[in-house]
Protein backbone atom coordinates (compact mmCIF):
# COMPACT_ATOMS: atom_id res chain seq x y z
CA UNK A 1 0.00 0.00 0.00
CA UNK A 2 2.74 1.98 0.11
CA UNK A 3 0.72 4.00 -3.30
CA UNK A 4 -1.42 5.15 -0.56
CA UNK A 5 1.62 6.71 1.17
CA UNK A 6 2.96 8.18 -1.67
CA UNK A 7 -0.71 9.98 -2.39
CA UNK A 8 -1.19 11.16 1.08
CA UNK A 9 2.60 12.38 1.61
CA UNK A 10 1.97 14.75 -1.28
CA UNK A 11 -1.93 15.80 0.23
CA UNK A 12 -1.52 19.20 1.31
CA UNK A 13 -5.58 19.40 2.66
CA UNK A 14 -6.81 22.78 4.26
CA UNK A 15 -8.45 21.22 6.70
CA UNK A 16 -9.54 24.69 8.37
CA UNK A 17 -11.18 25.61 5.37
CA UNK A 18 -13.17 22.49 5.17
CA UNK A 19 -14.68 23.16 8.29
CA UNK A 20 -16.04 26.15 7.44
CA UNK A 21 -17.11 25.66 4.44
CA UNK A 22 -18.90 22.80 6.31
CA UNK A 23 -21.13 25.25 8.02
CA UNK A 24 -20.33 28.63 7.32
CA UNK A 25 -19.68 28.68 3.88
CA UNK A 26 -20.88 32.32 3.06
CA UNK A 27 -18.21 34.40 1.74
CA UNK A 28 -16.25 31.69 0.65
CA UNK A 29 -15.40 31.56 -3.11
CA UNK A 30 -13.91 29.84 -5.72
CA UNK A 31 -11.80 31.90 -8.56
CA UNK A 32 -10.28 31.02 -11.69
CA UNK A 33 -10.20 28.39 -13.53
CA UNK A 34 -6.20 26.95 -13.60
CA UNK A 35 -4.37 24.84 -16.48
CA UNK A 36 -3.03 22.22 -13.87
CA UNK A 37 -2.42 22.10 -10.20
CA UNK A 38 0.82 23.23 -10.58
CA UNK A 39 -0.39 26.84 -11.44
CA UNK A 40 -3.15 26.91 -8.83
CA UNK A 41 -0.45 26.24 -6.49
CA UNK A 42 1.68 29.27 -7.54
CA UNK A 43 -1.43 30.95 -7.58
CA UNK A 44 -2.75 30.69 -4.30
CA UNK A 45 -1.07 31.29 -0.71
CA UNK A 46 -1.63 28.45 0.93
CA UNK A 47 -2.30 27.96 4.98
CA UNK A 48 -0.40 27.28 8.26
CA UNK A 49 -0.29 23.87 8.75
CA UNK A 50 0.49 24.46 12.81
CA UNK A 51 -2.32 26.35 13.25
CA UNK A 52 -4.56 23.94 11.46
CA UNK A 53 -3.37 21.30 13.49
CA UNK A 54 -3.46 22.72 16.66
CA UNK A 55 -7.12 23.99 16.54
CA UNK A 56 -7.90 20.73 15.19
CA UNK A 57 -6.65 18.87 18.02
CA UNK A 58 -8.11 21.38 20.34
CA UNK A 59 -11.76 20.45 18.70
CA UNK A 60 -11.37 16.82 19.07
CA UNK A 61 -10.44 17.26 22.76
CA UNK A 62 -13.74 19.18 23.05
CA UNK A 63 -15.18 16.04 22.28
CA UNK A 64 -13.43 13.43 24.08
CA UNK A 65 -13.88 15.68 26.89
CA UNK A 66 -17.66 15.88 26.64
CA UNK A 67 -17.32 20.01 26.21
CA UNK A 68 -18.94 19.62 22.61
CA UNK A 69 -21.14 17.48 20.80
CA UNK A 70 -19.41 17.45 17.55
CA UNK A 71 -16.61 18.79 16.00
CA UNK A 72 -15.35 19.34 12.19
CA UNK A 73 -11.80 20.00 11.15
CA UNK A 74 -11.21 22.91 14.27
CA UNK A 75 -14.50 23.78 14.85
CA UNK A 76 -17.04 22.77 17.40
CA UNK A 77 -20.86 22.48 17.82
CA UNK A 78 -23.34 21.67 20.63
CA UNK A 79 -25.25 19.28 18.11
CA UNK A 80 -24.37 16.48 16.10
CA UNK A 81 -24.93 16.90 12.35
CA UNK A 82 -25.29 13.02 11.93
CA UNK A 83 -24.32 12.01 8.53
CA UNK A 84 -27.40 9.43 8.00
CA UNK A 85 -26.50 8.40 4.64
CA UNK A 86 -22.86 7.38 5.50
CA UNK A 87 -24.55 5.52 8.85
CA UNK A 88 -27.04 3.68 6.70
CA UNK A 89 -24.26 2.81 4.67
CA UNK A 90 -22.22 1.74 7.53
CA UNK A 91 -24.41 -0.51 9.15
CA UNK A 92 -25.24 -2.58 5.48
CA UNK A 93 -21.97 -3.19 5.70
CA UNK A 94 -21.40 -4.54 9.30
CA UNK A 95 -24.76 -6.56 8.60
CA UNK A 96 -23.64 -8.47 5.44
CA UNK A 97 -20.50 -9.05 7.64
CA UNK A 98 -21.54 -10.72 10.91
CA UNK A 99 -22.05 -7.04 12.73
CA UNK A 100 -18.68 -6.52 12.25
CA UNK A 101 -17.48 -3.00 10.78
CA UNK A 102 -13.90 -2.02 9.16
CA UNK A 103 -13.55 1.26 8.31
CA UNK A 104 -10.65 3.19 5.86
CA UNK A 105 -11.07 6.81 7.09
CA UNK A 106 -8.94 8.36 4.18
CA UNK A 107 -8.29 12.04 5.48
CA UNK A 108 -10.09 11.97 8.74
CA UNK A 109 -8.39 13.99 10.89
CA UNK A 110 -8.77 13.29 14.12
CA UNK A 111 -11.99 11.10 14.05
CA UNK A 112 -14.55 13.25 13.59
CA UNK A 113 -16.67 10.92 11.38
CA UNK A 114 -16.61 8.15 13.85
CA UNK A 115 -17.43 10.56 16.93
CA UNK A 116 -20.62 11.91 14.65
CA UNK A 117 -21.33 7.98 14.21
CA UNK A 118 -20.55 5.83 16.92
CA UNK A 119 -23.86 6.07 18.66
CA UNK A 120 -25.51 4.25 15.81
CA UNK A 121 -22.73 1.92 15.99
CA UNK A 122 -23.11 0.74 19.41
CA UNK A 123 -24.63 -2.84 19.01
CA UNK A 124 -22.36 -4.01 16.39
CA UNK A 125 -19.67 -6.92 17.89
CA UNK A 126 -16.73 -5.62 16.48
CA UNK A 127 -15.33 -2.20 15.55
CA UNK A 128 -12.20 -1.05 13.78
CA UNK A 129 -12.27 2.50 12.06
CA UNK A 130 -8.87 3.26 11.00
CA UNK A 131 -8.32 6.81 10.19
CA UNK A 132 -5.25 7.62 7.24
CA UNK A 133 -3.37 10.44 7.58
CA UNK A 134 -0.46 12.79 7.30
CA UNK A 135 2.20 12.39 9.70
CA UNK A 136 1.75 14.62 12.01
CA UNK A 137 -1.87 13.88 12.55
CA UNK A 138 -0.76 10.67 13.32
CA UNK A 139 1.04 11.24 15.60
CA UNK A 140 -1.23 13.28 18.13
CA UNK A 141 -3.57 10.71 17.01
CA UNK A 142 -2.29 7.98 18.28
CA UNK A 143 -0.53 9.49 21.47
CA UNK A 144 -4.38 11.21 22.95
CA UNK A 145 -6.93 9.65 20.85
CA UNK A 146 -6.27 6.22 20.35
CA UNK A 147 -8.95 3.67 21.48
CA UNK A 148 -10.05 0.15 21.25
CA UNK A 149 -11.67 1.35 18.31
CA UNK A 150 -10.03 4.03 16.79
CA UNK A 151 -7.14 3.97 15.37
CA UNK A 152 -4.48 6.11 13.02
CA UNK A 153 -1.81 4.97 10.13
CA UNK A 154 -0.15 6.88 7.47
CA UNK A 155 -0.89 4.07 5.25
CA UNK A 156 -2.28 0.41 5.30
CA UNK A 157 1.50 -1.09 5.14
CA UNK A 158 1.19 -0.21 8.69
CA UNK A 159 -1.98 -2.67 9.65
CA UNK A 160 -0.74 -5.42 8.22
CA UNK A 161 -2.80 -8.20 6.56
CA UNK A 162 -4.79 -8.43 9.07
CA UNK A 163 -7.06 -5.34 8.82
CA UNK A 164 -9.72 -5.64 5.64
CA UNK A 165 -11.69 -2.98 5.71
CA UNK A 166 -15.70 -3.67 4.49
CA UNK A 167 -16.23 0.26 3.88
CA UNK A 168 -13.82 2.78 2.68
CA UNK A 169 -14.34 6.80 3.01
CA UNK A 170 -13.48 10.15 1.79
CA UNK A 171 -15.33 12.68 2.94
CA UNK A 172 -14.54 15.73 2.37
CA UNK A 173 -10.69 15.26 0.83
CA UNK A 174 -10.64 13.92 -2.99
CA UNK A 175 -11.42 17.72 -4.23
CA UNK A 176 -8.05 18.66 -2.60
CA UNK A 177 -5.71 15.87 -3.69
CA UNK A 178 -3.75 16.93 -6.73
CA UNK A 179 -4.59 13.54 -8.43
CA UNK A 180 -7.37 12.59 -7.16
CA UNK A 181 -8.14 9.31 -9.56
CA UNK A 182 -5.44 7.79 -8.08
CA UNK A 183 -7.06 7.83 -4.70
CA UNK A 184 -10.19 6.50 -6.78
CA UNK A 185 -8.32 3.65 -8.39
CA UNK A 186 -6.59 2.63 -5.30
CA UNK A 187 -9.26 2.31 -3.15
CA UNK A 188 -11.11 0.18 -6.27
CA UNK A 189 -7.80 -1.65 -6.36
CA UNK A 190 -8.25 -2.42 -2.35
CA UNK A 191 -11.73 -4.27 -3.62
CA UNK A 192 -13.56 -2.57 -0.54
CA UNK A 193 -17.54 -3.85 -0.67
CA UNK A 194 -18.44 -0.37 0.19
CA UNK A 195 -16.81 2.87 -1.15
CA UNK A 196 -18.47 6.72 0.71
CA UNK A 197 -17.55 9.34 -1.04
CA UNK A 198 -18.89 12.26 0.69
CA UNK A 199 -18.55 16.68 0.81
CA UNK A 200 -17.90 16.83 -2.75
CA UNK A 201 -17.78 19.39 -4.68
CA UNK A 202 -19.57 18.99 -8.08
CA UNK A 203 -20.27 21.48 -10.83
CA UNK A 204 -23.89 22.72 -11.31
CA UNK A 205 -23.01 23.02 -14.97
CA UNK A 206 -19.61 22.04 -17.13
CA UNK A 207 -16.33 20.05 -17.16
CA UNK A 208 -14.00 19.07 -14.09
CA UNK A 209 -12.05 21.99 -13.88
CA UNK A 210 -9.24 23.34 -11.36
CA UNK A 211 -10.08 26.47 -9.32
CA UNK A 212 -9.37 28.50 -6.30
CA UNK A 213 -10.83 28.39 -2.90
CA UNK A 214 -10.33 31.82 -1.47
CA UNK A 215 -11.19 32.12 2.43
CA UNK A 216 -12.03 35.48 3.97
CA UNK A 217 -10.28 37.73 6.55
CA UNK A 218 -13.50 36.78 8.91
CA UNK A 219 -12.67 33.34 8.47
CA UNK A 220 -8.79 32.64 8.09
CA UNK A 221 -7.62 34.92 4.81
CA UNK A 222 -6.02 32.19 2.69
CA UNK A 223 -6.32 30.30 -1.10
CA UNK A 224 -6.34 26.82 -1.66
CA UNK A 225 -6.32 24.41 -5.27
CA UNK A 226 -9.09 23.26 -5.19
CA UNK A 227 -11.13 20.39 -7.95
CA UNK A 228 -14.74 21.08 -8.62
CA UNK A 229 -16.02 17.93 -10.55
CA UNK A 230 -18.13 16.82 -12.61
CA UNK A 231 -19.83 13.82 -11.45
CA UNK A 232 -18.88 12.00 -14.92
CA UNK A 233 -15.23 12.08 -13.32
CA UNK A 234 -16.17 11.03 -10.04
CA UNK A 235 -17.79 7.96 -11.40
CA UNK A 236 -15.43 7.06 -14.21
CA UNK A 237 -12.41 5.32 -11.97
CA UNK A 238 -15.27 3.69 -10.04
CA UNK A 239 -18.12 2.61 -12.25
CA UNK A 240 -16.30 -0.44 -13.61
CA UNK A 241 -15.81 -2.38 -10.62
CA UNK A 242 -18.44 -1.09 -8.36
CA UNK A 243 -22.32 0.22 -8.94
CA UNK A 244 -23.42 3.77 -7.67
CA UNK A 245 -26.35 2.83 -5.32
CA UNK A 246 -26.91 6.35 -3.62
CA UNK A 247 -26.47 9.82 -3.86
CA UNK A 248 -27.28 12.87 -1.71
CA UNK A 249 -26.39 16.48 -0.93
CA UNK A 250 -23.98 16.60 1.49
CA UNK A 251 -24.04 19.15 4.60
CA UNK A 252 -21.83 22.33 2.68
CA UNK A 253 -24.67 23.12 0.81
CA UNK A 254 -23.67 25.27 -2.65
CA UNK A 255 -21.09 27.45 -3.03
CA UNK A 256 -19.81 29.83 -5.64
CA UNK A 257 -21.44 31.18 -8.06
CA UNK A 258 -21.98 31.17 -12.28
CA UNK A 259 -19.89 29.02 -13.66
CA UNK A 260 -18.23 27.79 -10.81
CA UNK A 261 -21.31 27.15 -8.76
CA UNK A 262 -20.73 23.77 -7.27
CA UNK A 263 -23.18 21.86 -5.02
CA UNK A 264 -21.90 19.57 -2.18
CA UNK A 265 -22.70 16.01 -3.02
CA UNK A 266 -22.23 12.44 -1.91
CA UNK A 267 -21.91 8.94 -3.34
CA UNK A 268 -22.42 5.39 -1.82
CA UNK A 269 -20.86 2.96 -4.30
CA UNK A 270 -20.99 -1.09 -3.77
CA UNK A 271 -18.51 -3.24 -5.23
CA UNK A 272 -20.10 -5.48 -8.27
CA UNK A 273 -20.28 -9.50 -7.94
CA UNK A 274 -20.30 -10.01 -4.29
Amino acid sequence: MSFLKKILRNWMPPIFVKAYSYYFNRGIVFRGNFENWEAAQEATKGYDATEILDRVRWAARQVVDGCAKSERDGVIFDAIPYPFPLIATLLRAAVENGNRLKVLDYGGALGSSYYQCRDFLEGLKDIEWVVVEQKNFVKIGKEEFENDQLKFAQSLAELGSNFTPNVALISGTLQYLSNPGDLLKSMVALKVPYIVVDRTPILANGNTIISSQIVPESINKSEYPIWLFSEQDIKKNIDNDYEQIASFDALDGAIGFGNLLSNFKGYIFKKKNI
